[in-house]
């Protein structure tokens, strides 16, 4: 969308999240202690990568860093989908330079597929880069990794209830214990998990 109108991605996201905050006024909802935006917790998120490269779960490939989900044994005890319970392709993408399957991305580089990504951060400091394509010092950051990073920034390390959809259970969740409980030293990361059902609307869902 940001292509189609020669604009900035988060002009994009800022008009939504508009329309989104309008919609929650007219339900009279309470307005929440934070409203933390992912693109403003980027160095959090490379500080918490750093921690993981460090300790030695998570490795760097040519097009970024992974956690390794064989150096957390507990994996997959949210869902049932234990390492040994994985079969490559349900919901795992396969790529020869992964170490495991069931390895996620915590950082992308901008290079290969991902040269194009307009959205990007340095590595080495966490500010939004200006480069333009092939760049393997600017990345972006995974899709599991932005929750952790925010919730242990502004909740602490260990949160008492969370929420999410249902289809959230796996990969989501249970890469977010991984990547949570291995940084903070193994402390539980969630005490509840509360999952909602899916809302079947005929042909559709709403998740």
């Amino acid at each position: 969308q940001a292509e189609r109108e020669k604009v900035h991605p988060l002009e994009i996201a800022k008009r939504y999240e508009q329309e989104f905050l309008e919609d929650e006024k007219a339900l009279c909802m309470r307005e929440p202690e934070h409203r933390p935006h992912a693109s403003e917790f980027v160095k959090q998120m490379l500080a918490m990568v750093k921690i993981l490269l460090k300790q030695g779960n998570a490795y760097e490939t040519a097009d970024g860093i992974y956690f390794s989900v064989e150096s957390f044994p507990q994996y997959g005890a949210l869902s049932g989908n234990t390492l040994e319970n994985l079969s490559a392709g349900a919901r795992i993408e396969v790529d020869e330079a992964k170490r495991h399957p069931a390895d996620f991305a915590l950082w992308k580089k901008c290079v290969g597929g991902n040269a194009v990504h307009i959205l990007r951060w340095s590595y080495a400091t966490g500010e939004i880069s200006t480069t333009t394509g092939e760049d393997a010092a600017s990345g972006f950051p995974g899709w599991h990794i932005e929750c952790s990073a925010m919730s242990s920034t502004l909740l602490g390390e260990q949160i008492d209830i969370h929420t999410g959809g249902e289809d959230n259970i796996f990969p989501h969740h249970e890469c977010e214990i991984a990547q949570s409980e291995a940084a903070s030293g193994k402390k539980p990361f969630v005490r509840t998990w509360v999952h909602r059902r899916r809302i079947n609307l005929g042909e559709e869902k709403m998740s």
